[in-house]
């Protein structure tokens, strides 16, 4: 008999061992609650994508991690993602119609500066601190519209910035659906007022001489 108690003693902790394992190791959203907010909005999801982790460097980037529980699609017809960065913060990443060289970053006054040295500090903007690669094109975005825009960015959403053609906010590890929906909206608008960025320098055509039909062409 003492043995069967014995048995049935190892089985228990085994079982308690395996449970808190996998309690470790799962992500906090392992109640799907990104796919299913995906699924209500036409996007796909991915539970990881290792591809994006090298898109990125600015922003919550500079320290590599996995990005996981991936929400992808079209917003406005812009490429839209919605992904955590594991135990890091919930990002979300807008696709502009033009790119610029032009770094724009704005953030919560509560937080540190940015870490890359190229980011300048520009000053106040409301409640937030705008930093950029270059101040005098700083000047121009920051305008009356910015200034009245970073009074109503909700709190949640910690940092806006700007990577070449894309718009970017991170948000808590432990944000809500809801709170997803809202930072989406915050960085729609934040894209809209970045137009004033000077765009990247379209791709150089080659001349093509032109081609007079009663000659033959010689390349």
């Amino acid at each position: 008999m003492s043995v069967l108690w014995f048995v049935l003693a190892f089985l228990a902790l085994a079982g308690a061992g395996a449970l808190l394992y996998v309690d470790k190791h799962r992500h906090p959203r392992a109640d799907h609650a990104r796919e299913s907010w995906a699924r209500d909005r036409g996007l796909d999801y991915e539970t990881e994508a290792p591809d994006l982790e090298r898109v990125w460097r600015r922003g919550v980037f500079p320290t590599a991690r996995r990005v996981v529980d991936v929400a992808a699609g079209t917003y406005q017809g812009q490429q839209l993602y919605v992904f955590d960065i594991e135990e890091a913060s919930t990002v979300v990443a807008l696709q502009r119609p033009l790119g610029s060289p032009v770094g724009f970053d704005l953030r919560s006054d509560a937080l540190p500066p940015p870490r890359e040295p190229y980011l300048r500090l520009f000053g106040a903007i409301g409640t937030r601190i705008a930093y950029s690669t270059d101040l005098d094109v700083a000047r121009r975005v920051c305008d009356r519209r910015m200034v009245a825009y970073a009074d109503t960015v909700p709190d949640f959403v910690h940092v806006l910035w700007t990577e070449d053609d894309w718009a970017l906010a991170s948000l808590p590890v432990d944000s809500t659906p809801d709170d997803w929906d809202d930072g989406i909206a915050a960085l729609v608008h934040f894209s809209d007022l970045l137009r004033v960025l000077p765009p990247s320098a379209p791709p150089r055509r080659a001349r093509v001489a032109a081609h007079d039909p009663g000659h033959p062409h010689v390349p």
